[in-house]
């Protein structure tokens, strides 16, 4: 799995790469695969700031699968 360079940017902007390739690569995958799949723009920013804060935070709550 590569890191779209679109995220690349924005996790390095905030700060979080690091702590991004830190997480085993299904949290990494799965953030990306997450936030790609929704269909709605705001959706996937709220996703992406879910990641970043999940980030800051050092938690990990998995999506919940319908």
């Amino acid at each position: 799995f590569d890191l779209p360079n679109k995220y690349r940017t924005l996790l390095l902007k905030n700060n979080l790469l690091n702590n991004y390739k830190s997480r085993p690569y299904y949290q990494q995958k799965g953030w990306i695969e997450w936030i790609e799949n929704a269909k709605r723009t705001t959706t996937k920013e709220k996703r992406l700031n879910q990641m970043f804060t999940e980030l800051r935070e050092e938690t990990y709550m998995p999506p919940k699968n319908k």
